[in-house]
């Protein structure tokens, strides 16, 4: 989901809400892990924690989340090792 240039940022999320976020990724990802839509769904969760990471465990999981959904694509692969 991309907000226009108007849009409100979203604010810094609490530890918990980004590891609430990570376990609901897994979900994702489990239900559809043959889909291609499964990366797709994957993104905005990711992204809400790698922003403003603020436990190691939550940025640590969702880099290789990442990583992970990224492995299909060679190019996004090798930007998400570099992270």
């Amino acid at each position: 989901v991309e907000l226009g240039e108007g849009a409100p940022e979203t604010p810094p999320l609490w530890p918990l809400e980004q590891l609430a976020l990570l376990a609901q990724a897994s979900v994702v990802r489990a239900a559809s892990a043959a889909d291609a839509t499964a990366v797709e769904q994957l993104e905005p969760y990711v992204r809400a924690v790698t922003e403003a990471p603020k436990v190691w465990a939550a940025a640590t999981r969702a880099l290789r989340l990442k990583v992970r959904s990224d492995g299909s694509r060679p190019r996004r692969r090798h930007v998400a090792l570099m992270q």
